[in-house]
């Protein structure tokens, strides 16, 4: 039977007792509720299985059920956010299309208190006169990093953006060819030098860059020469680059601005835990670079945000630019970087409250012991219908952050026995607490690395509310 079939027309379901409801009594636009019950509908048809629940054999009855169930999911849309909790068995901690770093608690626990009262933004309490929206975390970075200041604005693309227009417009972008990278969703960094007004002037090779091609490629029109880390990529074998140090070296010899374009925003270091040494921002700032500039929401662990330190006299240039009023922060992000930052005051602690830092460092003994208990769980309640167990995993942090490290792990491996891996994994996006898992040849894969433990018991309701059979 196609279950199709069950599905009524929506000019009949704007007829029932729920959609006159939502149009006549609630005041929604009898366009809006229309196109709504058009996308749950559409829905329905494309993925016949969501329909499996409503088989009845009374065909009116099931028709009925169904009848329900898409007057309440439109309900639920219409009053609900676009944005809901997903649960990333992903294996992947950054993953940008989840909103790269989950935030910690701790930056949120005042946000209620900030949403519905006037805030002190940019008021000075002792004077009564305006201040500075950013004082506080310059304050902090300070402490922090060292660095002699710092602004903030919207991302790191917008960070990069605002030093290449006051510094360089109309003036050459010394960068070596192996650093010119793209940064997701095909935004270059060529092209951002283009759009700046700078004109890019690329020196080495794709995988041999000296500190004498800098130095032979600068000119009366050199602007600022930069550096970009590797964060989304490396270059293996017969390579070579110049450091932040060398970089910063030469240009106060030829008193020429130095960037480096840092990416990831890592202030602790993670060697200690088998990863790779990288550069954290305090390296970048002691290595004598003029500026540098970092994602807010990659291992910093905060909100989506653009960091740029540096020289007192530079930054108060940034801030200066026009620019700044387009690409300033508001308080909801203020008031989460600041607690964000806050937590790094104790190094240790933030390894436990901040989630990217402790995805990362968790022992992977502790997460074995967690996936075992779990699939015993999981293999009572899909007995008959999938196979369930563990297999070893490796999480990638993602993001742009530690490109070629990937973290020991352990996943559930649910093999379904009537539907196949990518239906099964459809299925779990479909729910109203979706799980992203990782696909296998004819399994599912959940990365217990990326799911918090508070998350376990809800993966449990998941597969019991979901179908795992063929009904079709």
């Amino acid at each position: 039977m196609d279950l199709r079939r069950l599905i009524p027309a929506v000019d009949d379901l704007l007829g029932e007792n729920g959609a006159r409801e939502l149009i006549d009594k609630e005041k929604y636009p009898r366009a809006l509720v229309t196109n709504v019950l058009k996308t749950v509908v559409g829905d329905l048809r494309e993925n016949p299985a969501l329909l499996s629940g409503f088989t009845s054999s009374d065909e009116a009855e099931g028709r009925s059920r169904l009848t329900d169930f898409i007057l309440r999911k439109v309900r639920e849309e219409l009053s609900g956010s676009f944005l809901k909790p997903v649960i990333n068995a992903s294996g992947v901690i950054l993953h940008t299309n989840l909103g790269r770093s989950p935030l910690p608690l701790e930056s949120l626990s005042n946000l209620v208190g900030l949403l519905e009262n006037y805030v002190s933004l940019e008021i000075d309490l002792e004077s009564g006169e305006r201040g500075e929206r950013l004082s506080r975390i310059e304050e902090l970075l300070r402490v922090l990093t060292e660095a002699e200041d710092s602004v903030v604005v919207n991302n790191n693309a917008a960070a990069v953006y605002l030093i290449l227009d006051t510094f360089s417009r109309g003036k050459e972008v010394i960068v070596s060819r192996g650093e010119l990278v793209e940064i997701g969703g095909h935004f270059r960094l060529p092209d951002v030098i283009s759009r700046s007004g700078a004109l890019l002037r690329e020196v080495g090779t794709t995988n041999i860059t000296y500190i004498s091609d800098y130095a032979s490629a600068i000119s009366g029109n050199t602007g600022l020469m930069m550096r970009t880390h590797p964060g989304n990529y490396r270059i293996l074998g017969y390579t070579e680059s110049v450091s932040a140090q060398e970089l910063a070296v030469l240009g106060r010899e030829h008193r020429i601005l130095t960037l480096e374009d840092l990416g990831s925003g890592l202030l602790l270091d993670l060697s200690r835990f088998g990863l790779q040494r990288e550069e954290t921002v305090q390296d970048i700032i002691k290595s004598g670079i003029d500026l540098v500039c970092f994602s807010g929401d990659k291992l910093l662990g905060g909100p989506q945000a653009g960091i740029i330190l540096g020289k007192k006299e530079l930054i108060r240039e940034l801030k200066a630019n026009p620019l700044i009023r387009a690409l300033r922060v508001d308080k909801l992000t203020i008031a989460v970087l600041e607690a964000t930052l806050k937590l790094y005051l104790d190094p240790e602690g933030a390894l436990l409250t901040l989630p990217v830092m402790r995805m990362i460092t968790t022992n992977v003994t502790k997460i074995r012991f967690r996936a075992r208990r779990l699939a015993g769980k999981l293999s009572s309640l899909l007995e008959g219908k999938a196979r369930v167990s563990v297999e070893p995993s490796k999480t990638r942090i993602g993001g742009g952050s530690f490109p070629i490290e990937k973290i020991p792990s352990f996943a559930l491996a649910i093999a379904p026995l009537f539907i196949s891996e990518e239906e099964c994994s459809r299925r779990l996006l479909a729910d109203s607490t979706p799980i992203l898992a990782r696909k296998g040849p004819g399994k599912v894969l959940l990365d217990l690395r990326t799911v918090s433990e508070d998350q376990d018991k809800m993966i449990l309701e998941i597969f019991g509310r979901i179908s795992l059979e063929d009904n079709e």
